[in-house]
């Protein structure tokens, strides 16, 4: 049971005593005693049920009697407006609001959020949600053609020769360049060792064998006795071949070093020489000028929708790329503290141009939210918050209306 029906009905109990008590009283009200008993009886009943009409009356209409009664109800707008007025001007004023917002740790309630409120969670989502909605929804030739556009222009502003020695000095650092180098000569010892191979082999050292020996018969003699036939030549070309290529994968071989050390000249001569920036930028404009990019751009978009309409798991996993890259991006935020420090003043510069934009629009929000409460409502609601104290009314005003009326009837019974 709550304290506010608790109180009412000890307030209709006490009122109850009261009236019984007087109507007891009422007989031997012509003796000393008696007289007392009915006065403070009396006068705690009037009391009682004054504040009673009075509570009631803030409501709803005691007795059915309309007049002054239901105040609330009727009073409804003037509260609302009040309470409007109160909060825009007095509660949330702009500079509470701010000064709210000045005392927040923005990057730790972002954090928080993220990370303990299923907010990483949830951005990740809406990023899947989006990306497949826009990749499924596009024109892949309005797009390609946009994308040409853009790619074709940006392409032209890039200043290629720092961005080739950036990729040529991290290939250095993370060993990407042997990496590089051992799979190109695995491969090309696949090619070499392919009979295809020999036969070309063959065919080239015989067109040399004929032009070498000619109308020599020494050359031809020479020949024969050495038993030097192109298909002999192409086997042992293509071993010495071979073998070579396995020196080669020999990261301290010395043409390997010697490759290395060119590689870092290259990076050294994109960085410094302006001759070699110079033709690297004139080559990059001759092909901007010459490759259309919007067909590619296409097909790209085509293939991409295709894959993630016919195989999901494609699309799951570049999205699972996306999820990576936006852990990284969390990471690095979680540890760079002026990082957070700057999307932390950000966010509020944004809040606070938010609030001076549309703080007049605060009171129209909270109008909106009181229009939703119905009579029966609202008066439920401010009982349900109030009621307590004003069935405390109720019994104050029994228990001092009978002490008022033993006091009065003591003052004046000698008179």
């Amino acid at each position: 049971m709550s304290g506010k029906m608790l109180n009412q009905y000890k307030a209709t109990a006490v009122l109850g005593v009261a009236t019984a008590g007087y109507l007891v009283s009422l007989p031997c009200q012509h003796s000393f005693f008696g007289g007392l008993m009915a006065s403070g009886f009396g006068a705690a009943m009037v009391g009682g049920l004054a504040d009673w009409f009075a509570v009631s009356a803030l409501f709803r209409r005691p007795l059915g009697i309309p007049w002054r009664t239901a105040v609330i109800p009727r009073q409804r707008r003037r509260l609302f407006d009040m309470i409007v007025q109160m909060v825009q001007a007095e509660l949330l004023t702009k500079e509470n609001i701010k000064r709210k917002l000045a005392e927040q740790d923005m990057p730790r309630i972002i954090l928080t959020y993220l990370e303990e409120r299923g907010g990483a969670r949830l951005v990740k989502r809406m990023i899947h949600k989006l990306l497949l909605d826009i990749l499924a929804k596009m024109d892949s030739q309005e797009t390609g053609r946009v994308l040409g556009i853009l790619l074709q222009r940006e392409a032209g502003r890039i200043r290629l020769a720092p961005v080739l020695a950036q990729v040529c000095e991290w290939s250095l650092a993370n060993g990407y360049d042997q990496r590089a180098a051992k799979y190109v000569l695995d491969e090309l010892k696949t090619i070499v060792a392919r009979p295809e191979m020999r036969i070309l082999l063959t065919s080239v050292l015989r067109e040399a064998l004929i032009a070498y020996e000619g109308e020599k018969a020494m050359r031809q003699i020479a020949a024969a006795l050495a038993n030097i036939t192109p298909e002999r030549l192409a086997e042992l070309a293509q071993n010495k071949l071979s073998d070579w290529l396995e020196e080669l994968k020999q990261p301290e071989h010395p043409l390997r070093q010697r490759l290395r050390d060119r590689m870092i000249s290259l990076a050294a001569a994109l960085r410094t020489d302006p001759a070699v920036q110079a033709k690297l930028s004139e080559w990059q404009e001759r092909m901007m000028a010459r490759v259309d990019l919007a067909p590619l751009a296409a097909r790209l978009v085509r293939d991409m929708q295709q894959r993630a309409a016919s195989h999901p798991q494609d699309a799951v996993r570049w999205l699972k790329d996306i999820d990576e890259q936006l852990d990284r991006l969390m990471d690095c935020f979680r540890q760079d503290r002026q990082q957070q420090d700057r999307i932390g003043e950000w966010i509020r510069n944004v809040l606070e141009e938010f609030i001076d934009l549309y703080h007049k629009k605060l009171g129209n929000l909270v109008q909106a939210r009181l229009d939703q409460f119905s009579n029966r409502d609202l008066v439920e609601f401010i009982e349900g918050r109030v009621g307590n104290d004003l069935q405390m009314i109720r019994i104050n005003g029994s228990v001092v209306g009978g002490l008022a009326g033993m006091t009065v009837y003591l003052l004046t019974y000698w008179i």
